[in-house]
């Protein structure tokens, strides 16, 4: 088992026990609101240094590459860097970034408030790329704030043990949209692993909650000098109340969805993950941060589960139990090397609940269509509106036809596609 070690937020970040990777074990609605950019909030200043916050009732503000740190960040007179307009917006404020190229890393550490997030938005999907790279410990973006959403960046770095695309260390934020990839990892023997989306983050002894992460693309998320590597996931889940959503994870160094430490009451749906060398959906509990009650009343639904390690699977570190009340409704299970785990009359830790599980072919199409749905493909109508995603990764409607889809697309006869 990995432990922690040395010093930093990231050596408590990203430990995960090596039983749950590769082997054998011994993981309502939710559309994605907008929450308001237009609410008013009172006029307000705070000082760090001599540094201070943009006065905002519910303002836009603006980044570019063509823009100057010592500009208002208002859409005429752009700030240059993400950080700068990090440490001066406030609730409500929502700052977009144009397309082009940002430096890493980046900290998100000013907070919103209920109802009025910080909303930091790529302006054109994925067309607001954040690069950093380390021999240390490094997290490309750290969502430190509470309330503050990150949507439709590029995300991508390289980094000694315990590095990561994003991490999530704040409450009610929201990881939504972004693509997370090639993030490379030393896979050198040491405690801490990495990931590409972590929600949680020790802070302190994971007990912040209520992290979303939904419609990201995530893969290639690897260690080197070999590309395979125990403890580099691809969604990582160490808090309680992650919703996990419309995700399309492949191609990670172990894990393609997995969870540790204090995480419980987990909602894990409609994602569509693929050839993993460990699990693809791990529900699990254990090491620092996990509570007597474990990982319980979690649920595992609408997901496609194909060509990993294992398919879908609970492990502990036999201190910390798992359950009792977790389900697992309606998934798509398929080509596990180790075995598709969890299915129909499995002895499951406290009678967790599985059924509705398909064993087939799930006829998708290929990497570059990010593994959508084909018309032959038995994931259609096969789903359950059970803690079902309401929008599909395009955010589209669920469900189209007469029952929810099986993954993270929702399949749209072409016609249907092309209006």
């Amino acid at each position: 088992m990995r432990r922690c070690g040395g010093a930093g937020w990231l050596a408590a970040c990203l430990v995960l026990s090596a039983v749950s990777c590769g082997g054998g074990a011994t993981g309502g609605k939710q559309r994605q609101a907008r929450e308001g950019a237009s609410g008013s909030v009172d006029s307000y200043a705070s000082r760090k240094g001599n540094d201070r916050y943009v006065s905002t009732k519910g303002k836009e503000r603006y980044v570019s590459t063509k823009g100057k740190d010592g500009g208002d960040g208002s859409r005429k007179r752009p700030w240059r860097t993400i950080s700068r307009a990090a440490s001066k917006v406030g609730p409500g404020t929502t700052v977009h970034i144009a397309a082009g190229h940002y430096a890493g890393p980046v900290t998100l550490s000013r907070s919103g408030q209920p109802g009025r997030p910080i909303r930091f938005v790529s302006d054109s999907r994925w067309g607001a790329r954040i690069r950093a790279s380390s021999a240390d410990a490094l997290a490309v973006v750290e969502v430190a704030g509470s309330y503050v959403h990150f949507e439709g960046f590029d995300v991508s770095g390289r980094g000694g043990d315990g590095s990561v695309g994003i991490v999530v260390p704040g409450s009610h934020d929201r990881v939504v949209g972004n693509h997370v990839h090639d993030v490379v990892v030393a896979c050198d023997g040491g405690p801490n692993g990495g990931g590409g989306i972590v929600a949680g983050g020790g802070n302190p002894d994971y007990r912040n909650h209520d992290v979303e992460v939904s419609g990201n693309l995530v893969h290639d998320v690897v260690g080197t000098p070999t590309r395979r590597c125990t403890g580099v996931q691809g969604i990582y889940a160490s808090i309680a109340r992650v919703r996990i959503f419309n995700n399309v994870v492949y191609r990670n160094a172990d894990n393609c969805i997995t969870s540790w430490h204090a995480a419980s009451q987990l909602t894990i749906a409609n994602n569509t993950v693929l050839d993993g060398p460990g699990a693809g959906i791990n529900v699990s509990s254990g090491g620092r941060g996990a509570t007597h009650r474990g990982n319980f009343r979690s649920t595992v639904t609408n997901n496609i589960v194909s060509g990993n390690g294992q398919g879908i699977v609970e492990t502990s570190d036999g201190e910390h139990p798992v359950g009792p009340g977790n389900r697992y409704l309606n998934n798509l299970v398929y080509r596990s090397r180790s075995g598709n785990g969890l299915e129909p009359g499995a002895s499951l830790a406290h009678g967790a609940m599985v059924s509705g599980t398909i064993n087939a072919d799930p006829k998708l199409k290929g990497a570059r269509s990010h593994y959508r749905l084909t018309a032959a493909s038995p994931a259609i109508d096969a789903g359950t509106n059970t803690a079902a995603s309401q929008t599909d990764f395009d955010g589209g409607d669920r469900p189209q036809s007469r029952g929810f889809d099986i993954g993270a697309f929702e399949w749209r006869p072409a016609r249907a596609r092309n209006r």
